[in-house]
């Protein structure tokens, strides 16, 4: 049963893990079609289970399903309905309307159409005075120049691309409930790390309730801002490093690190302060190299070092 839980958690990372890049890369090329998304996802997560299939998936310790039932439940009590925001300025709305737009248009493409209907008549100069001589179109959209028709959202597109997705599958209002999502994968991967780290099911049952049930965190799990993803981002990155360095002898699997990377590169186009994490999974990589006396998951770890830095410089040049 444990390696039955496990490998249900571990797909269920796989999905979230191809329909984050599958969903990011369509929008960024202007593509971007929530049915063809999920389906697409579905079907590469089918073939990595196929691909994987009689490999380790049991992590260390042992999940009770009643556990994680429970967590689930106590979740949702507090995190449903989640907060519709449909006014543009601060953060939340401007997320929410990003999602629409993705919906909507298929990309993160946005431009000025005032201006583009304007553009070679004598009012063009006359309206980017009296509205663009700030450089900004709306509050949390920029224009790319002083003059030009082009736009640019201010944040990072993952998670309006997740809200897009539930937009497009259950509907208009449905898509802040992707938040919801994000806050049960944090909830049971703080369970799974704390019995990764502890061994002891005792122990994460007592850790994991205190998020659950954790007002700060219910609020920021109805509220569509990027926290509670990143967190939910990094949880998984820790708990697969965390079941990889914990393993004995040589019966750890290599694709955990790649699942480990994978989040942590989630993340780093989730929120821009992803970049506090990199001294930290350095070092640990860097220890890891050190002090690690089995050549195998010395190599290993190294790899999973430089896969992470590599993708979070893949961020730097997104972002910028």
């Amino acid at each position: 049963m444990s390696e039955r839980i496990d490998r249900a958690l571990e797909l269920l990372v796989v999905w979230v893990l191809l329909v984050s890049g599958l969903g990011l890369g369509l929008a960024l090329a202007g593509h971007f079609l929530a049915p063809q998304v999920l389906l697409a996802s579905i079907l590469l997560t089918t073939g990595y289970a196929w691909w994987t299939r009689g490999a380790k998936s049991s992590l260390r310790g042992t999940p009770n399903w009643r556990h994680l039932l429970f967590l689930g439940l106590v979740g949702l009590f507090f995190r449903l309905p989640a907060y519709h925001y449909v006014l543009g300025g601060q953060d939340e709305g401007l997320y929410v309307n990003i999602a629409h737009h993705i919906e909507n248009t298929g990309g993160v493409a946005v431009s000025d159409k005032v201006l583009e209907r304007l553009e070679g008549t004598p009012y063009a100069g006359t309206y980017l005075d009296e509205n663009r001589s700030s450089g900004l179109y709306v509050p949390g959209v920029y224009a790319k120049s002083a003059t030009g028709t082009q736009l640019q959202f201010q944040f990072y597109h993952l998670f309006p691309v997740w809200m897009a997705l539930f937009d497009g599958i259950f509907g208009n209002t449905w898509a802040v409930h992707a938040l919801t999502l994000f806050a049960l994968l944090s909830i049971l991967f703080f369970y799974r790390l704390a019995l990764v780290v502890s061994n002891s099911p005792r122990t994460a049952l007592l850790a994991a309730p205190l998020l659950a049930v954790c007002p700060l965190h219910a609020f920021f799990s109805k509220f569509p801002v990027t926290e509670v993803p990143t967190l939910a981002f990094s949880l998984i990155g820790f708990t697969y490093l965390a079941a990889y360095r914990g393993d004995v002898g040589r019966k750890c699997s290599s694709r955990w690190l790649w699942i480990s990377a994978l989040a942590f590169g989630a993340l780093f186009v989730t929120r821009i302060s992803g970049f506090m994490y990199i001294p930290f999974l350095a070092a640990i990589a860097l220890a890891g190299a050190v002090l690690d006396a089995d050549r195998q998951r010395q190599r290993a770890v190294s790899r999973w070092g430089l896969a992470v830095t590599g993708l979070y410089a893949l961020s730097v040049w997104y972002g910028l």
